[in-house]
């Protein structure tokens, strides 16, 4: 298989695969797995399933960009495309495929590319964000392409291929001012405290821009080989003092909600230590601690964007890190 790489222009690549693939011969959506096209027997498109396409996240002003990617095939005609109509949430997106967005909408990005017959295109090219601001912070924002115009080079006819919802959606990006780090570490070892209670993970809050936690969820439980005595309840602290508490449950899964937000100061990282009360790890086992059901995570950015617990359960994707505490 022979792959060539065509640059048309800052931020729009198009890879052509010299490959054939099976694709639906009418206007219908086929749906599976692994493809999701739509086609009106020419021409058939669909959002890329490869990693050119950014999946769903949080976008901040810092760096307000991300990835569409589009698989296209030709069937048995060569194909010259010639406009991608986008829709793309005007002013929210300031452009899309290199190209400037307009009030009007869709907006037509110039194309000038040819698909051989049986070939299939993958076309990439960036989206840029206008950057959030305190009314507009947390902003969804999803584009999708609602038709190719395009024209086959032999006779020279030209067609539309309209695109459901459902074959030319994006993964839709959450902006806001900026990201909050989130890091699960281990505590120094195993030690039951004098009230009961044992530290499971210290929670190190950081990053370079100002943010606020509101509320955590933690996940706590025994892996595989390991046993113990769940512990009844679940205690944070900060600098010694309690911020939060929360009965336990059979889901190992609880929520602190902290009455006054943990404030994060840029450059600096703020801890909070987790405790478990009336808690047994076995001799030779461990208790692994971490962040829990993101419906539970709530903060605010840096200015002031509220983030609730269903945004972060859709587009909430940092690493947060696994304690691995051990009882010797």
């Amino acid at each position: 298989m022979k792959t060539k790489l065509l640059l048309l222009s800052s931020g729009f690549a198009i890879l052509l695969f010299g490959c054939k693939k099976d694709i639906p011969q009418n206007n219908r959506i086929y749906s599976n797995d692994k493809s999701n096209y739509a086609s009106d027997g020419i021409l058939s498109a669909q959002v890329s399933l490869s990693p050119s396409t950014t999946p769903s996240t949080f976008i901040p002003n810092t760096a307000n960009f991300c990835y569409g990617s589009f698989d296209l095939v030709s069937r048995t005609k060569d194909v010259v495309l010639d406009y991608f109509n986008f829709n793309a949430p005007y002013p929210r997106v300031d452009g899309i495929f290199a190209h400037p967005n307009t009030q009007q909408q869709p907006v037509s990005i110039p194309m000038s590319a040819e698909l051989p017959p049986g070939a299939r295109g993958n076309f990439q090219g960036d989206i840029v964000y206008q950057n959030v601001d305190s009314l507009t912070s947390p902003r969804v924002v999803t584009c999708s392409l609602k038709s190719i115009y395009y024209h086959t080079y032999q006779d020279f006819v030209n067609h539309t291929l309209i695109i459901d919802s459902a074959s030319g959606t994006l993964p839709p990006m959450c902006l806001v001012n900026n990201l909050p780090h989130i890091n699960f570490k281990t505590p120094n070892k195993y030690k039951v405290q004098a009230n009961g209670t044992v530290e499971i993970v210290e929670v190190q809050l950081s990053g370079d821009t100002a943010w606020a936690l509101t509320s955590l969820p933690v996940h706590y439980y025994f892996p595989e080989f390991s046993n113990g005595v769940y512990p009844v309840k679940i205690i944070a602290k900060v600098q010694g003092v309690k911020v939060a508490s929360r009965a336990a449950n059979d889901l190992h899964d609880v929520t602190l909600n902290f009455k006054t937000p943990i404030q994060h100061v840029p450059g600096s990282t703020e801890v909070i230590k987790i405790y478990a009360e009336n808690l047994d790890v076995y001799a030779g086992c461990f208790l692994f601690t971490e962040m829990g059901d993101l419906h539970g995570l709530i903060w605010k950015d840096g200015i002031g964007g509220l983030i609730t617990g269903n945004l972060n359960a859709q587009f909430f994707d940092l690493p947060s890190g696994l304690s691995q505490l051990y009882n010797h």
